[in-house]
C-alpha cells in the first residue's frame, strides 16, 4: 500500500472501482481494497446489470436513460484500447404487461417526456414477436390462485389457443 493516500475505497466493485477511477483522474492517490482476488469479483459478477427505464418516477427514468447513453460510451469514459475486452451495453429491450398494480401507464408517461422509445403491441403482436407468451391462457380475464399459477405442469392451452388439428376432432 502507497506510504501517502489521499482516498481508501472500500469495495472493488462497480461501484467502488468508478469512484476510485474518478478520484484518481481528479488527481488524488487512490488506494482499493477488496476481499477478493480482483475487481468485479464480488456481487458485481452475480448482478444482472440491467439498464432499465421503468421506473415510477421522472428522476428514475430520466437517470436511467442518462446511464444508458453513457454505457454506450464506456470505452471512450476508460480511454480503454480499442482491442481490450469490456462488459458490453447490448441493447435487447424488456416486454411490460399493463396489468392492475403495475399499468403501463405509470412509465409511459415518463418515457414520453423523456424520450424514452417504446411500441405498444396488442395481444396479437405480442404473441407473435413473443411466442413464449402466451396470451390466451388467461382469458378471459379472471382470478387465479398461485397453485393454478405455478404448479401447472401440465401448461394446457387455453380452449381458444387450440391448434386447427384440435378443432377437427
Amino acid at each position: 500500500m502507497a506510504e501517502s493516500t489521499d482516498a481508501v475505497v472500500v469495495g472493488a466493485g462497480v461501484i467502488g472501482s468508478s469512484i476510485a477511477l474518478e478520484l484518481a483522474r481528479s488527481g488524488l492517490r487512490v488506494v482499493v481494497v477488496d476481499k477478493f482476488g480482483g475487481a468485479g469479483n464480488g456481487s458485481t459478477s452475480a448482478s444482472s446489470a440491467v439498464v432499465r427505464f421503468t421506473y415510477p418516477t421522472i428522476a428514475g427514468v430520466k437517470a436511467a436513460w442518462e446511464s444508458r447513453h453513457c454505457w454506450e460510451a464506456w470505452r471512450d469514459h476508460l480511454q480503454a484500447p480499442a482491442g481490450e475486452p469490456l462488459a458490453a451495453f447490448n441493447r435487447c429491450g424488456v416486454t411490460m404487461l399493463d396489468v392492475d398494480f403495475a399499468p403501463a401507464r405509470m412509465f409511459t408517461r415518463h418515457f414520453d417526456k423523456v424520450g424514452v422509445p417504446y411500441e405498444k403491441w396488442g395481444a396479437r403482436e405480442l404473441s407473435g414477436r413473443l411466442p413464449a407468451v402466451d396470451t390466451g391462457r388467461y382469458f378471459p380475464p379472471r382470478p387465479v390462485d398461485d397453485d393454478e399459477v405455478f404448479a401447472d405442469a401440465s401448461r394446457r392451452p387455453h380452449p381458444r389457443a387450440q391448434s386447427s388439428a384440435d378443432a377437427d376432432r
